[in-house]
């Protein structure tokens, strides 16, 4: 009978360290604990996932507008160089609707520093007089930045918000896996005004945007990191990262911020976590 007992006891010990072991080889990433303080590693990621994401969103706004004006009379610079992005276009059975697949193959560097590799393809209204566009955007084995970007992306475009200026409202569901192999999922809703450039439509350099909105940030192991643009982050067309604005992060009732500067072209952002400690990031360095 001492001997039965003494079985289960170790049969048991086994057990219970067996399943600690599974856990943390699962929760490899950072922050096991859904309630840790928000980690430095943690704004890192989050911070690359806003650069990428808005990065992106340039690219496609870009797209689109550099469709309406080939054939045209406007002489423009384009975003895609010669040797970047091979276009090409179907149509709908009654020619309204219009597919544009860009392909930039195994990879090319864009005018403002950004690396993409694979396809993205575009959905939209040919009908270029409408004061409202949809476009509904999905990508094939697309990496921006050696990132790969996974899901879809739809843009609610107008040609003129209440200050005159075209506004897109851009809500994303995608999957952003980094070089190492570490994921996040990423759900937003932002609001994209272009607030310099539209009176130069065939020069993208001059174009800028502010971004406001929110996002929810899902890692591998489960946490959730939601975001809420505090203060408008300012996007660049001429430069590769976002250059101001600030963001709120939130990881169950642990709080932190993360800003990206005072409008200088550069990598630099800095994350304040709950304590009022101050540390900098440097954008896409994960």
């Amino acid at each position: 009978m001492k001997t039965s007992k003494l079985n289960i006891g170790i049969l048991s010990l086994f057990l219970v360290v067996g399943l600690v072991f599974t856990n943390c080889q699962g929760d490899d990433e950072v922050n096991t604990f859904a309630n840790d303080p928000i980690s430095v590693e943690d704004a890192q990621v989050v911070a690359d996932a806003d650069d990428v994401s808005e990065g992106v969103s340039d690219l496609v706004e870009q797209l689109y507008i550099e469709d309406g004006l080939i054939g045209s009379r406007v002489e423009f610079s384009s975003f895609m160089p010669n040797h970047c992005g091979k276009r090409s276009i179907k149509w709908s059975t009654n020619q309204t609707m219009k597919v544009v697949t860009i392909d930039f193959g195994d990879g090319c560097e864009l005018p403002n520093g950004n690396f993409v590799k694979g396809k993205i393809i575009i959905e939209f209204n040919a009908n270029r007089e409408l004061l409202m566009h949809s476009i509904k955007v999905s990508y094939d084995n697309f990496y921006y930045n050696h990132k790969k970007i996974e899901g879809t992306t739809t843009i609610e475009r107008k040609l003129a918000n209440d200050n005159g200026n075209p506004q897109s409202t851009v809500t994303v569901a995608i999957k952003i896996t980094f070089p190492d192999g570490l994921y996040v999922e990423r759900s937003s809703v932002k609001v994209r005004e272009m607030i310099e450039g539209k009176d130069t439509i065939g020069v993208w350099g001059d174009n800028v945007f502010l971004i406001t909105g929110n996002w929810t940030t899902v890692f591998r192991n489960g946490n959730v990191h939601k975001g809420e643009v505090i203060i408008p982050l300012r996007r660049e067309m001429a430069c590769r990262f976002l250059v101001s604005g600030s963001i709120k992060i939130q990881k169950g009732d642990r709080i932190g911020t993360l800003d990206f500067g005072n409008g200088d072209c550069d990598n630099k952002a800095t994350f304040t976590n709950e304590n009022g400690e101050v540390k900098e990031i440097l954008l896409g360095k994960r």
